[in-house]
């Protein structure tokens, strides 16, 4: 029987496989110096023993899984990114909302102040934060009102606190309770 075997069928199966040299030689019904022999010899193997190709095969098969892996955890995360920025961008687009609503409530002087706030909170959200702003405000005359403005993420604790009692109306909690 040892003559009709395909040793270097036997060699792929070894090499991708989990079977011991024992394993093979009892599934053949051989010696296990018989698989051994065939193991060893570089020359009918292309220069490497079996034990050689393997270790080769897994290292490559690690390689390219680690690959797949760190691509899959690449593709996953963007999508995970993609996903948050929407939905802090809906979360925004509710909240500009209800404060555009109290912004009809509002002392005149305190509207500016909420526009502003809410403007620089679009501003974060979608990452314009960084970006020069060109705003033109306007006298009741109807005429542009000279100014220098640079929008600071930082607010008086009058537009904070109005700012939290919009959010806590809109979501039922305050930024400490979350």
């Amino acid at each position: 029987m040892a003559g009709k075997i395909n040793w270097s069928g036997e060699r792929d199966l070894y090499v991708t496989g989990t079977e011991s040299y024992a394993d093979i030689a009892r599934r053949l019904g051989v010696g296990k110096n018989v698989v051994t022999k065939h193991a060893t010899d570089k020359e009918s193997n292309g220069g490497r023993t079996w034990t050689e190709w393997r270790e080769e095969f897994r290292a490559e098969l690690s390689g390219e899984l680690t690959e797949i892996v760190k691509r899959i955890k690449v593709e996953a995360s963007a999508t995970v990114a993609m996903q948050h920025a929407e939905l802090l961008a809906n979360l925004a687009s509710a909240a500009r909302d209800v404060a555009i609503g109290a912004l009809a409530e509002c002392e005149p002087k305190d509207r500016v102040k909420l526009a502003l706030a809410i403007i620089a909170m679009e501003r974060r959200v979608h990452g314009l934060d960084r970006a020069p702003v060109q705003l033109e405000v306007t006298g009741k005359d109807g005429k542009p009102i000279e100014h220098d403005l640079t929008l600071e993420l930082d607010v008086d604790a009058d537009a904070r606190a109005l700012a939290e009692r919009t959010l806590q109306a809109l979501f039922g909690e305050t930024p400490e309770q979350s």
